[in-house]
């Protein structure tokens, strides 16, 4: 028999049953509270169904799983970090193998844990809109840095088969902004520390863009300016203190 953590349906949204509430610009339900059933005890605090499936905590071993829109368990509490399901793939960390990887629905690894950091498919790694069919990866990165705006390790992009589209060997890429994400060549570089324990550091290397397929258009050989973005189809970059003005193809139209 499966077991069931809650049962979700529109009788329950009408009449307003405690620990529910609807999400009208998804038309998703939202779970708060916990469920006790035997052998478990289950949370889902804020987690909407994405894709109909909905993360769930099992609050003793403190792991995280899946529930359906009928309340069964349909993967279970045994990772220790999940992300929603986005473009059928769920990015899922494994405390065995101390590694991100990637899940279907049925539960089945489509993407080995290889990664120290991972994002869901069609996000970046701040978890807003990314490329669709692309996934932000990072090896290297520690866990007391996740946190940081450059952290260490080498970035990538990888598609649904795990196949590399942007070789993990970046030391950063940003966020989206008109289809396109600036990228660096290089990486971080720590000072010493200040006589007051705080760590130091900055960004060290060169800077281009990568279009929506994870392409390169401007090569990584430009000064680092993390102000820079695309605004209106173009941006402005710096190379031995001359200024070049690029469109979306990546082409010069200032010269």
């Amino acid at each position: 028999m499966k077991k069931s953590v809650l049962l979700v349906s529109l009788f329950f949204i009408i009449n307003g049953i405690q620990g529910q509430c609807f999400d009208p610009n998804n038309q998703n339900i939202l779970i708060k509270g916990s469920v006790v059933i035997p052998g478990d005890v289950l949370v889902a605090k804020y987690f909407s169904f994405i894709e109909e499936y909905a993360i769930v905590q099992d609050t003793i071993t403190k792991k995280f799983g899946f529930i359906n829109k009928h309340g069964d368990i349909v993967i279970p509490c045994i990772y220790q970090h999940v992300k929603d399901f986005y473009e059928g793939l769920a990015s899922v960390f494994d405390t065995n193998k101390n590694k991100y990887g990637y899940i279907n629905k049925n539960n089945q690894v489509i993407i080995p844990f290889i990664y120290d950091w991972a994002s869901s498919f069609g996000y970046d790694l701040y978890g807003y809109l990314g490329f669709k069919g692309l996934a932000f990866v990072n090896i290297g990165i520690l866990n007391e840095e996740k946190g940081r705006m450059f952290p260490t390790g080498k970035w990538g992009l990888i598609n649904r088969n795990g196949e590399e589209i942007l070789p993990v060997k970046y030391g950063y890429i940003s966020d989206v902004i008109e289809n396109m994400a600036y990228i660096i060549d290089g990486g971080r570089y720590d000072f010493p520390r200040s006589p007051d324990g705080s760590r130091i550091w900055e960004v060290r290397g060169k800077m281009g863009f990568i279009n929506c397929e994870g392409k390169i258009v401007i090569p990584p050989e430009y000064d680092i300016n993390t102000a820079a973005h695309f605004e209106h189809g173009t941006v402005t970059l710096k190379k031995n203190g001359i200024d070049y003005m690029f469109n979306l193809k990546g082409e010069i139209i200032n010269k």
